[in-house]
């Protein structure tokens, strides 16, 4: 009886294995189509404010998107960059538009990747596939798209599937562009949000009570002078860090942590990135509660702007993975390199901030409770922190960026920030 189980097992398992190569392939459908440029994050930057605006209910937002093939494949560049090895390309026609990816997969038999294409043809109330090819295998469309939406619900927790096959109520194609009518809620936004991030996190988000507690004691300890209002930035990531591993034993203490540094960000670092995360609960209002301290004024390395771009990236790092993180610092610098002011160019000292913050989260997260004394008291200083800034090239024009590094795929940047990197790693923190 027991051989048999076994049989039938190994069996299965080869039965698996078989039926899924079958739709990977050796090579991507899709090459490259270059790195994200700085035209195309600011394109993203203004559609998802688009987004916002409209799922908010302001005035001024018109609830009709339209997005030319130009502006399609700015917002793909963006979005498969968060992906490691990932692309993906968007071509529209009179009648259709045919929506192809790549994406590299684990696969114990060697590298593989699985190829997708999509025809969306102008629909009414329900999106509308025409054709969809996996690995070279046509699907029948309207059960995948049952299947995608069932699956996305089940990872997120949430209806994240149902809410995005249902964010346009309507699309056409006019004039060379698709004209989407958004049938996006506060709510559907934030519980795809919710969903998106939990997927990436592998669990669902801290509870917003949770946040909300960690921000109002922050504040408190803010106004009674506890936490200093000038200088280093450290006493601000001990007090976070200590506030997680001191609290309630029966929340998990990377859920403890997670909710600890998005109130921290609240407080001192990107509250528009912040925003843009999903929801975090009802804030107190500052003036009810008598809060008049700020972060303004406290730094790392004497720069403001680097505790913005650190803390930021951390709690960023804690809701996602890696590639979000990573990819929401360079986004900003590519943003950064289009400005004219004294504060816009490309500066690799802000990848320094944001990668150090993203390795304080990846750190924190992967020790347990009992080891968090130990890292604690490696964390005195900014340099406990944030590494020397020394012969890291600081903000530059894009012009010259662009013929020192090419782009963010070149081979230049890739060597630019593996020395972050290794410098980043060779703080007592991580060295461990």
């Amino acid at each position: 009886m027991l051989r048999w189980i076994l049989y039938s097992l190994v069996g299965f398992v080869v039965l698996v294995l078989v039926s899924v190569e079958v739709v990977l392939d050796h090579q991507p459908f899709i090459t490259e189509l270059g790195a994200p440029t700085p035209e195309d994050v600011q394109y993203t930057r203004g559609f998802v404010e688009h987004i916002r605006a409209v799922t908010e209910g302001r005035a001024e937002a018109d609830e009709v998107v339209v997005i030319t093939e130009a502006e399609a494949n700015s917002l793909m560049r963006v979005g498969t960059r968060m992906l490691p090895r990932g692309s993906g390309r968007v071509t529209l026609t009179d009648e259709v538009v045919w929506v192809e990816g790549s994406l590299q997969v684990p696969w114990p038999l060697g590298s593989r990747w699985i190829n997708v294409a999509a025809a969306v043809v102008p629909f009414k109330d329900q999106l509308s596939l025409n054709h969809l090819i996996v690995g070279g295998i046509r699907l029948p469309p309207d059960l995948a798209l049952d299947i995608g939406r069932f699956g996305a619900n089940v990872l997120s927790g949430k209806q994240l599937g149902s809410i995005i096959l249902g964010a346009a109520s309507e699309m056409l194609i006019e004039n060379d562009a698709m004209v989407f009518s958004l049938a996006l809620s506060p709510d559907d936004r934030g519980d795809a949000l919710d969903g998106i991030f939990g997927v990436l996190r592998g669990g669902e988000m801290p509870s917003s009570d949770l946040f909300v507690e960690y921000y109002v004691a922050l504040r408190d300890s803010m106004e009674t002078g506890e936490l200093p209002q000038t200088g280093s930035f450290a006493p601000y990531i001990r007090y976070a860090l200590q506030a997680a591993l001191d609290g309630d034993e029966d929340v998990l203490l990377a859920d403890r942590y997670t909710a600890s540094m998005l109130a921290l960000t609240w407080a001192c670092g990107s509250v528009h990135t912040v925003m843009s995360i999903g929801r975090l609960g009802a804030v107190p209002d500052e003036s009810e509660q008598g809060w008049k301290n700020t972060c303004n004024r406290l730094t790392f390395h004497g720069r403001e702007d680097l505790r913005r771009h650190f803390i930021t990236a951390a709690a960023i790092q804690a809701i996602s993975n890696r590639g979000v993180s990573v990819s929401a610092g360079e986004f900003k610098e590519l943003l950064d390199s289009i400005g004219s002011g004294r504060h816009s160019g490309f500066d690799f000292t802000d990848i320094v901030a944001n990668n150090s913050g993203i390795r304080l989260s990846n750190r924190m997260m992967a020790t347990s409770a009992d080891q968090w004394p130990k890292l604690l008291e490696l964390i005195q200083t900014d340099a406990d922190l944030v590494t020397s800034l020394d012969g890291i090239p600081e903000r530059m024009p894009r012009e010259e960026f662009e013929r020192q590094y090419g782009d963010v795929d070149s081979d230049e940047y890739a060597e630019m920030i593996e020395r972050i990197e290794a410098r980043i790693g060779r703080l007592p923190l991580h060295a461990l």
